[in-house]
């Protein structure tokens, strides 16, 4: 929502862009049907990659705002009914609020990119390549469906944007995971720096970013970025185990607090997994760990 103190051309400047779109009236009917509803469409499709934009209503094109602009609640109403009369799919995340542009009040629609693109309103792919909107070319829809492909991705290998390689146990990393999984011959002859033996394994991304699986496996804290994220979640390495305590509590550990050899007192269900052979290797046995305990 906009805050009604700040002038929106000091905030998004004076002239349309690929994120930016003016319009004089909230009239919506244009040259190609509903303008406004194809530029919410094209700023939800977000092909420049901004992160989405704004449809400014009460500013002409060059960039003036204009008078007698209605700033009725039931103009607003009309306005935000773009989101949910399922003419635009998928239903994009849309905000309506008064604003000041140029010390004058006008409307402002801020519209987030979707997720899952392309979107479509009234069965149309509607972009913005620059300051207009347009229909999408074949090749437009190409880069759209593309990105949404690369954003559906499993649940472990997502990145968790707060978290930093600080969160991971670098050194329980190093000495209990890398070997379990890669040759040893191979990490010595590849003498890759830690950050991409992380990210070879999908627990780091490419950019430094920890995945959820990074967090489960060889996190610190996993329940301070994964709600529930605590030893039930993770596989470890171990020779025996102990039946919980019927007097338990969660510990919320990490595999990193109960080391293999550690002998922890809180109690695990073993499940046998078969080795594999070759450079890239798994343990011969592993802990799911169904019940992560502490005696109380």
């Amino acid at each position: 929502m906009s805050d009604n103190s700040t002038d929106l051309a000091d905030l998004l400047g004076t002239q349309e862009s690929a994120s930016l779109e003016f319009k004089r009236t909230a009239k919506r009917e244009g040259k190609r049907g509903d303008a406004i509803g194809n530029a919410v469409c094209a700023m939800a499709n977000d092909l420049c990659g901004h992160g989405g934009g704004d449809v400014l209503i009460g500013v002409d094109d060059k960039g003036q705002p204009v008078d007698d602009v209605d700033l009725s609640d039931r103009a607003l109403l009309q306005l935000t009914e773009l989101r949910d009369d399922g003419r635009i799919l998928d239903r994009p995340s849309l905000t309506v609020d008064r604003a000041v542009f140029r010390g004058k009040p006008v409307i402002r629609l801020h519209v987030e990119a979707c997720a899952t693109p392309p979107v479509r309103f009234e069965g149309v792919v509607w972009v913005r390549p620059g300051p207009t909107t347009r229909r999408a070319s074949r090749e437009d829809e190409r880069v759209l469906a593309e990105r949404r492909r690369a954003k559906d991705i499993p649940f472990d290998t997502r990145p968790l944007s707060l978290a930093r390689l600080d969160d991971l146990d670098l050194d329980l990393f190093r000495q209990s995971y890398l070997p379990s999984m890669v040759a040893p011959e191979v990490i010595e002859e590849n003498g890759r720096p830690v950050d991409l033996q992380l990210s070879s394994l999908h627990l780091l991304t490419p950019d430094g970013t920890p995945t959820v699986l990074g967090l489960l496996t060889v996190g610190l804290d996993p329940g301070s970025h994964i709600p529930g994220g605590t030893s039930s979640s993770s596989a470890i390495r171990a020779r025996t185990s102990t039946p919980p305590s019927p007097t338990s509590r969660n510990c919320g550990r990490t595999w990193s607090g109960c080391r293999p050899g550690s002998n922890p007192s809180c109690g695990a269900i073993c499940e046998p997994a078969s080795s594999r052979t070759g450079s890239v290797r798994r343990p011969a046995r592993t802990i799911r760990w169904k019940h992560c305990a502490n005696s109380a």
